[in-house]
C-alpha cells in the first residue's frame, strides 16, 4: 500500500461518517419535532386529567406520554452522541490528510510536548512546536501517553524491547477500526491526567463504620417515615420533632464528616471513567506481539474493566449532590453517601493497589496506537534493524528527511561506524548541508524509540544523540550567540566523558560568534578531543583550512560535500552528499542574486 492508497482510505472514510453525519442531524431533528408533539399531548391529557373529564383516560394517556416522552429523550441523547462521534472521527481523518501533506499548523495538538530548552537534540532537530516531528507522530490524547511518548523519544530502551515496540507498532498498524475506536474514546478524556488519583491516599471519614452508619440510617429512614405519617396521613401524638432533629444533626455531621473525601473522589473521578472507556476497546482485541499481550494480560487478570465499571456505578450514585434538594432527601433518609462511600473504601482496599498499574498498561497502549498510526500514514517508510552493537553504527540507503514534502525530498546514502570517527562535510551555502545534519539525527531518533524510518533501509545502533545546529543567545540571562555557542559545546564534550552509550554528534559551524583565527584553533582543538572519545558524528564547516586534520587523522577523519551547478547567474542544488572536500564558496554569488547593493573587487 502506496501513500495515495492510504490517502484515498481517508478520503473515503471522511465521505462516509460525513454522510452518516447528515442522516444523524436529520434524525436528530425529526426527534426534536416528535418530541415537541408529545410534550403538547402530554399538557393536554394532564388538562384532561385533572379537570374531572375523562379522567381516567386523560390519566392513562398522560402516564403513556410521560413515557414516550422520556424515551425520545433518552433516544435523542443516544443519537446525539453518535452525531458527536462522527464529527470527532470526521476531524481524525481530516487531521490525518494533513499530516500526510506535512501540514501541521492545521493539525490540533492537546498536549503538546514542553521539553528542556538545553535538550540534547529536540529543538535543533524540530522535533518540538507547531510544524515539529513530534506533532507528526503523536496522535494521543492523554497527557500522560504524550509524556510517555516523549520519554521514549529521549532515551532508548534495551535492544529487545525496542524490538518488541517495533512488532507491536506493526500489529496495530492495520487495525484501523481499533485505532479510530481508541482514538474516539481518548478524545472524549482529552483533558484528563491519568497520575490524578489524590482520594486513594485520602483517609476513609469514620461515618462509614457499621457501628455508626446503621444507627444514622435507621434514625433518618424513621424520621422520614413519621413525617410522612404525620403531614400524609393526618396521624397525631407522633414524635416526629425530636427524631428528626435528631436525624438532622446526624446527616450535617456525617455530611460535615465525609465531605472531603468525597468531594476529592469526585474532583477526580475523570481518570477512572476514561480507564474504563480504554479497557473496554482493548477487551476482545486478538495480539500477537508481548507488550501488547502484557498490557492486555495486566487487565484481564485483575478483572480491571468490570472493577473500573464497579466504581463508576459508585461515581455516578455521588453524582447526585449537583442537585442539593435530592441529595438532602437521599441523605437524611438513608445516609446515601456514606454507603456508596464505605462501597469506595471496600474498592479502594480491594482494586486501588492495581490502580496505577492499569493506568500505566493503557498509557502504554495509547502510546504503541501513536507509532503504528504512524507507520500506517506513512507506508513507505521501513523499520530500521536496531543492532546491539556497542560501538556506533549508522547505515542508511535511500534517506530522507521526514518533515521535507516527498515531492521536494531528495534522498542520499551515508555510513558511519566506530570511535572517534568524524566525518567533516563542507558544501556552498543553501546546498544541504543543515538539513542533511537534521536528516541524520531525526531518523535516528525515530529508530531508538521503535518507529519506522524515512528510508530505503537503516541499519544503527543504540546511541545518545547530542547536536549544536541553531543555537540561540539570551537577553534575560545576559548570554551572548558566542558563550551560548560555547556553553552548548561544553556540554557535548562533557557528555563524551561517558563512554557508554557512546555519543553521537551533530555540529553545525561550532563557534561562528568569533573571529576566524580564533575558531580555526578552537575547532582543530575540539575535532582532536573528539577523536580521542567513544564518540563519532558529523561537523559542517565553512573553514577549509580545517580539513587539513583529514591528513594528520586519516583513520578517523572523512570529508564530504554539497554542491551546486552554476547556469549563468542561476544556481542549482541538488542537494546530493559527495565525497571528498569542496574546494569552492558561493557566498559572495548569493549575495549578488539577492540585490544586495555591493561592488566586489
Amino acid at each position: 500500500m502506496d501513500t495515495l492508497s492510504i490517502e484515498s482510505l481517508i478520503s473515503n472514510g471522511a465521505r462516509r461518517y460525513e454522510r452518516l453525519a447528515g442522516n444523524l442531524k436529520r434524525r436528530i431533528d425529526r426527534l426534536a419535532v416528535l418530541r415537541v408533539c408529545v410534550f403538547f399531548t402530554l399538557l393536554a391529557s394532564f388538562s384532561f386529567a385533572v379537570s374531572g373529564h375523562y379522567q381516567i383516560a386523560g390519566s392513562s394517556l398522560t402516564l403513556l406520554m410521560l413515557a414516550i416522552f422520556l424515551a425520545l429523550i433518552f433516544r435523542h441523547d443516544r443519537v446525539y452522541r453518535a452525531l458527536n462521534t462522527c464529527r470527532a472521527r470526521i476531524g481524525f481523518l481530516n487531521d490525518d490528510r494533513h499530516r500526510i501533506y506535512l501540514e501541521l499548523d492545521k493539525v490540533p495538538q492537546a498536549h503538546e510536548w514542553h521539553c528542556d530548552p538545553n535538550h540534547s537534540f529536540a529543538h535543533d532537530l524540530d522535533l518540538t512546536g507547531s510544524r515539529g516531528l513530534f506533532k507528526l507522530l503523536n496522535c494521543a490524547h492523554l497527557s500522560t501517553s504524550v509524556d510517555l511518548l516523549a520519554r521514549w523519544i529521549e532515551g532508548a530502551p534495551d535492544n529487545e524491547s525496542l524490538r518488541q515496540r517495533q512488532f507491536a507498532a506493526r500489529e496495530l498498524a492495520p487495525q484501523t477500526g481499533l485505532r479510530m475506536k481508541l482514538r474516539t474514546a481518548t478524545y472524549q478524556h482529552r483533558n484528563v491526567a491519568f497520575n490524578e488519583t489524590p482520594w486513594l491516599n485520602v483517609p476513609a471519614p469514620s461515618t462509614i463504620n457499621p457501628v455508626l452508619l446503621w444507627p444514622a440510617t435507621i434514625l433518618g429512614t424513621t424520621a422520614t417515615v413519621l413525617i410522612g405519617m404525620r403531614f400524609l396521613f393526618g396521624v397525631e401524638g407522633l414524635p416526629w420533632p425530636l427524631v428528626s432533629l435528631v436525624a438532622l444533626v446526624a446527616y450535617a455531621w456525617f455530611g460535615f464528616r465525609q465531605r472531603s473525601w468525597c468531594e476529592s473522589f469526585l474532583a477526580h473521578q475523570a481518570p477512572l471513567r476514561a480507564a474504563k472507556d480504554l479497557a473496554a476497546v482493548l477487551k476482545a482485541a486478538p495480539f500477537h506481539s508481548k507488550p501488547l499481550e502484557d498490557i492486555q494480560e495486566s487487565l484481564r487478570q485483575t478483572n480491571a474493566l468490570q472493577q473500573l465499571a464497579e466504581i463508576e456505578k459508585v461515581a455516578d450514585g455521588l453524582s447526585y449532590r449537583a442537585n442539593a434538594l435530592a441529595h438532602f432527601l437521599i441523605n437524611f433518609s438513608v445516609q446515601w453517601d456514606a454507603w456508596h462511600l464505605k462501597r469506595l473504601d471496600a474498592w479502594r482496599e480491594r482494586s486501588g493497589g492495581d490502580l496505577g498499574k492499569w493506568f500505566d498498561a493503557l498509557t502504554s497502549f495509547e502510546a504503541h496506537a501513536s507509532l503504528s498510526h504512524f507507520q500506517w500514514l506513512h507506508p513507505d517508510y521501513v523499520r530500521p534493524d536496531v543492532t546491539d552493537d556497542p560501538e556506533i553504527t549508522f547505515s542508511a540507503t535511500g534517506l530522507g528527511h521526514p518533515l521535507i514534502p516527498p515531492s521536494k525530498r531528495v534522498v542520499n546514502d551515508y555510513e558511519i561506524s566506530g570511535a572517534g570517527k568524524i566525518h567533516l562535510l563542507t558544501g556552498s551555502n543553501m546546498s544541504g548541508k543543515s538539513t542533511f545534519l537534521r536528516t541524520v539525527g531525526t531518523n535516528w531518533v525515530l529508530a531508538r524509540m521503535g518507529a519506522p524510518v524515512c528510508a530505503q533501509s537503516l541499519t544503527c545502533s543504540t546511541t545518545r544523540i547530542w547536536t549544536s545546529i541553531r543555537i540561540q543567545d539570551s537577553l534575560d540571562q545576559g548570554v551572548s550567540f558566542f558563550y551560548a555557542e560555547v556553553l552548548r559545546l561544553k556540554a557535548i564534550l562533557e557528555a563524551t566523558k561517558i563512554d557508554h552509550p557512546p555519543v553521537f554528534f551533530l555540529l553545525d559551524e561550532i563557534l561562528r560568534g568569533t573571529n576566524s583565527r580564533e575558531r580555526l584553533i578552537a575547532c582543530k582543538a575540539a575535532v582532536r578531543y573528539l577523536t580521542e572519545r567513544n564518540t563519532s558524528g558529523i561537523i559542517t564547516t565553512h573553514d577549509l583550512e580545517l580539513l587539513d586534520l583529514a591528513d594528520q587523522f586519516p583513520d578517523q577523519i572523512a570529508m564530504f560535500h554539497f554542491q551546486e551547478t552554476i547556469q549563468g547567474e542561476s544556481m542549482f542544488f541538488d542537494y546530493q552528499l559527495h565525497p571528498d572536500e569542496l574546494t569552492s564558496t558561493n557566498a559572495l554569488r548569493v549575495m549578488q542574486a539577492a540585490g544586495l547593493p555591493l561592488v566586489f573587487d
